[in-house]
């Protein structure tokens, strides 16, 4: 029908007002296999099979898409990088596994709410605990604190 010319004169409309198009974008290339991925996942294995390929495209994106940006902008960064994220995962793990295994099904709205925000505080001091930044910080006061 007219979609490809459509999507031509869209694209060259786009370009002459200076846009990055999703298509011709840094992330074209991960809509273009995302959106067939879920659907596709979504059709022959219904909800779960969409989120396991929505799941699959962001650990490609994780594991691809991070690599070539830090090869581009900052080199040598990656293996730091995703150190840091591994000691962050394995940081929240028992928290996760923890609420996994909880049965929460006894409880009532406001008793949720408050594991639920319990859960989230502990990951989210979980978190901060293990970031250099604030390693590094802690040594510092530690090190004033010490020689005072």
């Amino acid at each position: 029908m007219c979609v490809r010319p459509c999507l031509a004169s869209v694209l060259r409309a786009g370009r002459k007002r200076g846009f990055v198009t999703a298509l011709e974008g840094q992330y074209g290339l991960f809509f273009i296999l995302l959106a067939p991925a879920v659907l596709f996942g979504g059709i022959h294995l219904g909800a779960v099979g969409a989120a396991y390929a929505w799941a699959g495209m962001n650990f490609l994106l994780l594991f691809g898409w991070v690599a070539i940006v830090h090869r581009k902008f900052i080199p040598g960064i990656n293996a730091s990088w995703y150190r840091g994220l591994a000691a962050r995962i394995a940081a929240l793990t028992p928290v996760g596994l923890l609420l996994s295994f909880a049965d929460l099904t006894s409880c009532s709205r406001i008793g949720l709410f408050f594991v639920l925000s319990g859960a989230w505080l502990a990951m989210a001091a979980l978190t901060i605990a293990v970031s250099p930044i604030i390693q590094r910080r802690a040594r510092h006061l530690a090190g004033r604190l010490v020689l005072n």
